[in-house]
């Protein structure tokens, strides 16, 4: 509307009518084409169209000039929504299914191949990444545990995912598509109802094809969109097609954002590598992609509110790294909630752990402590300096009442604070390493780790090492920028 208008210099609205029978159109379609030479339609009160439309002209304009104009714009109007009507009627001679047996001639890309072809990708993957989806996924807080794909809400509706998977491109092949190309995936849904298809079915092809999937969006839309986005993102990477910080000619940057939000919203348990991983288990992109998914995940965590150190810190551990999105962002809104209250604890938890993760590395040759390091590679790491990293903590070894006080609170938070990432309790384990922070404090106050004893020097590194593999399991203070 505001380009339409700065076309005047005096704009003046003009109304015109056309022939109530092409409101047998879907109201997308007339919007749509009146749209194109940027005329607007008009709704009733009932939000139905009305046959008529409204245009913006140079002022003054006559009586006579008007009648003129708006005679030119309802013969247009005209002529555009005709051909519309008669592709529409023309198309509907046919079931939409037959499309998408049409699909098979028209290709995709060269080394792609056809639409056919990526139509029978999307559908094996829905059947196959269906588990890990639920409608109305559980609240972020009180998670069950993750586990293998299990029959869930998506499964129960295997029938509707794969007939949706059929018919998600089958448009493309309609003469009113291949007339009005950017009509694609906004028909489908209609000429799916008017070829008899179950309501669930039209409802999930009109949500599926949207950039964005709406509030009232079903698992099953939810299924197939995500599988043809994670398709074409791999399909892309794979032939060298990447999106570049300036250039994206493919529009991948939101695509993959796409799945993001539909992983967020839409995920039962699992993460974005295990789904990536049934879907291109044998495609060398599959690597690159999860790494551009790392990347636009933290960018949509940021726009979400989120400070970048926050995101890196809870992003760059382990339990993070096949992109749990919806854990991600459970842990950020539990720390964040939980910064209020114990500021100051966190900070010096923050400082203090970057001093254990420095001793650890200093004294087992510089394993990978920090960011994606597994509880194994810390034990080789440490194997191979002959230093017990954990399981052989003897607290007869003990010298100073910091080391017992650490040990102390560290047996008594360990089993509750596995029991609480399980359960998807977050706030309530980031509250427990929290508490931490005292008795660490304490402990570098009077204990000195790399000491000349060795029985001593193991046994206070084993110490740290459990903490240390403890804390990365949620999030790595190291990575915060807070002040104490």
């Amino acid at each position: 509307l505001d380009e339409t208008l700065l076309l005047s210099e005096a704009p003046e609205p003009l109304l015109g009518s056309f022939d109530p029978d092409y409101l047998q159109l879907p109201k997308e379609v007339v919007l749509a084409l009146l749209g194109k030479v940027k005329i607007f339609g008009l709704e009733g009160k009932d939000g139905k169209l009305k046959p008529g439309f409204l245009t913006i002209v140079q002022a003054p304009v006559g009586k006579a000039a008007r009648g003129n104009i708006r005679g030119g714009y309802e013969r247009l109007v005209a002529a555009k929504l005709f051909d519309a009507k008669f592709f529409w009627d023309q198309d509907q001679r046919k079931p939409l299914e037959e499309y998408a047996q049409k699909l098979k001639g028209i290709v995709f890309s060269k080394e792609l191949g056809t639409l056919w072809d990526k139509v029978e990708r999307v559908r094996a993957g829905s059947r196959a990444v269906a588990g890990f989806f639920a409608a109305g996924a559980p609240p972020l807080a009180g998670r069950a545990a993750p586990a293998p794909p299990a029959r869930g809400a998506a499964d129960a509706h295997s029938a509707e995912i794969d007939r949706v998977a059929l018919l998600y491109k089958a448009d493309l092949a309609t003469t009113l598509v291949g007339e009005y190309a950017d009509l694609a995936g906004r028909v489908g849904s209609f000429y799916a109802q008017a070829s008899g298809e179950p309501a669930a079915v039209v409802a999930a092809l009109k949500d599926a094809s949207a950039a964005t999937l709406g509030e009232g969006a079903s698992v099953i839309a939810a299924v197939v969109a995500v599988v043809d986005r994670l398709d074409t993102l791999l399909a892309q990477f794979a032939i060298g097609n990447r999106p570049q910080a300036k250039e994206d000619p493919l529009g991948l940057k939101k695509t993959a954002d796409s799945v993001i939000d539909i992983f967020s919203r839409f995920s039962k348990h699992g993460s974005l590598k295990e789904v990536i991983g049934v879907l291109g288990n044998s495609s060398k992109a599959a690597p690159d992609l999860l790494e551009f998914l790392r990347g636009r995940l933290a960018l949509r965590l940021g726009e979400k509110g989120y400070a970048p150190d926050r995101v890196q810190a809870v992003v760059s551990v382990e339990r993070s790294a096949g992109l749990p999105v919806r854990d991600i962002e459970a842990t950020l809104a539990a720390f964040s909630s939980l910064e209020g209250d114990s500021q100051e604890a966190i900070a010096s938890l923050s400082q203090t752990f970057k001093r254990a993760a420095n001793i650890l590395k200093q004294s087992a040759g510089d394993p990978p402590l920090a960011g994606r390091a597994s509880p194994e590679a810390l034990r080789r790491g440490a194997t191979e300096q002959k230093v017990v990293y954990n399981g052989n903590i003897d607290v007869a070894l003990f010298k100073d009442p910091a080391e017992a006080a650490l040990w102390e609170r560290l047996s008594q938070i360990e089993g509750r604070f596995e029991q609480d990432l399980k359960v998807g309790g977050y706030r309530d384990a980031l509250k427990r390493l929290a508490g931490l922070a005292q008795p660490l404090e304490d402990f570098f106050k009077g204990v000195m780790v790399l000491c000349d004893d060795q029985d001593l020097k193991k046994n206070r590194l084993a110490l740290l090492a459990k903490l240390h593999r403890l804390v990365l399991q949620v999030l790595d203070p190291s990575k915060l920028t807070l002040k104490g």
